[in-house]
């Protein structure tokens, strides 16, 4: 797994360029990425490569689209107005999840292989019911090592310090603390690009198939069950 970085939430040129430079230079076959814009996945279409949508969804790149997740603010400002109208006070940090439908997974493509949306299903009823977690300790290691405690800096001050065990029943408890995440374990197995001389961005590179978030974990959920339907 490879990841570049645009250092922007959206810039559609550079994520282009990066897209291409994954793909031509790092030779990967599959790219998903954490911006809304058809930077990316245009030049996966271009370029014939399958692509997995970050909250967007794009049948019409037949030759690239795969399955995309999608977070679903309805559910939240559903939440605000009726706490607003009612006279409740709000929860200080408010996480939605699949269970409660605030995040949601389109249907696979065409494009993906045979029992994918089936596998997803599953994959998705394990989540909802807690057997599948997604940061199952089991599932990564750090330096070739297990990881069966992490300080993470949840309470967050000025000096960054960590504060709060974040792991516990065999897994990372993302997003669980607060709303903001706080994963940010470099796992094995994940190569990241910061500087590259030969490459014509300004090291301005894209983000993708890279861990952050609470909904970025769907997308690395996705790739896996996709890489093992085919």
């Amino acid at each position: 797994m490879i990841v570049r970085y645009t250092y922007s939430w959206y810039d559609e040129e550079e994520e282009a360029i990066a897209a291409r430079n994954l793909i031509d230079k790092d030779k990967c076959k599959m790219i998903s990425q954490h911006a809304d814009s058809q930077g990316a996945p245009k030049v996966c279409e271009e370029k014939k490569v399958p692509n997995i949508f970050y909250n967007i969804e794009n049948k019409e790149l037949t030759n690239s689209y795969l399955v995309s997740s999608k977070i679903n603010w309805n559910i939240f400002f559903e939440y605000f107005i009726t706490s607003v109208k009612n006279g409740n006070e709000m929860d200080y940090d408010w996480v939605g999840h699949l269970s409660d439908n605030a995040v949601t997974v389109y249907e696979a493509s065409s494009l993906a292989a045979p029992n994918t949306q089936d596998k997803m299903n599953e994959a998705i009823d394990s989540l909802k019911n807690g057997k599948l977690k997604v940061f199952d300790i089991s599932k990564f290691t750090v330096d070739g090592k297990k990881i069966e405690s992490y300080k993470a800096d949840v309470d967050t001050d000025e000096n960054f310090e960590v504060d709060t065990e974040a792991i516990s029943d065999g897994y990372f408890h993302e997003s669980e603390y607060r709303s903001a995440p706080y994963f940010d374990l470099r796992i094995d197995g994940i190569t990241e690009i910061f500087d590259d001389e030969d490459d014509d961005t300004n090291n301005n590179l894209i983000e993708t198939l890279i861990i952050l978030g609470s909904f970025i974990p769907l997308t690395v959920l996705l790739i896996a069950l996709l890489r093992k339907c085919c």
